[in-house]
């Protein structure tokens, strides 16, 4: 150790200026290749990746949303029973009735309709199906006088 201090100070002090600023050029070379430039490739990498990651993340809350409006629609149509649906065809203008002996499946509904206009029927029957994936797979009709039918339905979900 005393060995290079004592050829350093048998140097002139141009010379171990010279020495120190060489030595601390060196220091910041090695600080630039082993710390500096390793970290700013690690940032472009990540940079570079960024605009992928936001496009995932945007598809995935697309995702997360069409989930919850398919689970909402899950609950929805399961809590249909037979009040349910007496209550929405009221609402919609028809006189509905469900067989009293008729249970009300999860996959089946069977209903009668008595004197209701054809169009409103129709448009009753396609907001179940739309709203709550409903299907007829039996419809039994009867005209009566002036313009309107009896209905016997049958619904089921596929």
């Amino acid at each position: 150790m005393s060995g290079w201090r004592t050829r350093l100070a048998q140097r002139s002090r141009r010379e171990r200026l010279g020495l120190a600023t060489a030595a601390v050029a060196v220091l910041f070379a090695l600080a630039y290749a082993l710390l500096w430039q390793p970290l700013d490739l690690a940032r472009q990498g990540l940079a570079s990746r960024v605009p992928i990651w936001e496009a995932t993340v945007a598809q995935m809350r697309l995702q997360a949303a069409e989930i919850s409006e398919l689970q909402a629609q899950t609950r929805h149509r399961d809590n249909l029973d037979a009040a349910a649906l007496v209550a929405r065809a009221r609402a919609a203008g028809l006189s509905l009735s469900v067989a009293p002996g008729e249970p009300l499946a999860p996959e089946r509904l069977s209903f009668h309709v008595s004197s209701a206009p054809f169009p409103l029927l129709l448009s009753f029957l396609e907001g179940l199906r739309i709203e709550q994936g409903w299907q007829i797979t039996q419809l039994r009709l009867a005209r009566v006088p002036p313009q309107f039918i009896h209905a016997d339905v049958v619904l089921e979900r596929p």
